[in-house]
């Protein structure tokens, strides 16, 4: 089950067009145009290609191009996708078992691509009375090289009517090309039941 959010920037993200200038800067210049998306999404792309991470190109591109670009690794979208629904109902039709119920939200940058995806899990064990064995983890995958992972905490983990409701929330920080920008703080809460029916969410 996908459910997407979007989110207001916290800042008026103007794009202008910028001159260029002389000396060794000229080429990269004019080979993007850092007044437009369209613009900088190649630069993106094209920093990605680059053997040494891009740090060369970025480096040799203007000052005003490269507060462009970090500009637009804002997020501004999140798509939260649980396990799914089926896969809680079936395990509520067993009067016993052990499942695995998990939340994530991918996070996406102006730019349009997945800056990384939040994971959490609660691994747990039921006998139709109550929830006796559980676990939990939590981490990011589908990483983009421009964001890094911070650590996270277990905020919350205590028995609930007959199961068991954990929350966590992570830390990543943006930093392209070492200079960090801003940090954002994923969270999501997964709640099991003795039935071995669960549920979930995340949050940006």
């Amino acid at each position: 089950m996908r459910r997407f959010t979007s989110i207001a920037l916290a800042f008026a993200f103007v794009l202008s067009m910028f001159s260029v200038g002389g000396g060794g800067n000229v080429a990269a210049e004019e080979s993007f145009d850092c007044g437009s998306l369209e613009g900088l999404q190649v630069l993106h792309s094209t920093l990605r290609e680059q053997a040494d991470g891009g740090y060369a190109l970025f480096e040799s591109i203007s000052e005003q191009c490269r507060q462009a670009y970090l500009d637009a690794q804002a997020i501004v979208r999140v798509e939260v996708e649980t396990g799914g629904s089926e896969d809680a109902s079936k395990g509520a039709m067993l009067a016993s078992g052990c499942t695995n119920g998990w939340v994530s939200a991918r996070y996406y940058t102006l730019l349009g691509f997945t800056a990384y995806r939040y994971v959490q899990s609660q691994y747990f064990c039921w006998n139709g009375s109550y929830v006796y064995s559980h676990s939990v983890s939590h981490w990011i995958d589908n990483v983009d090289p421009n964001f890094q992972w911070q650590g996270g905490t277990v905020q919350y983990d205590y028995a609930s009517s007959s199961g068991f409701y954990t929350q966590t929330q992570g830390v990543v920080a943006n930093c392209p090309f070492n200079w960090c920008t801003g940090t954002t703080y994923p969270g999501a809460w997964v709640q099991s039941y003795g039935s071995g029916y669960w549920e979930g969410d995340a949050w940006a």
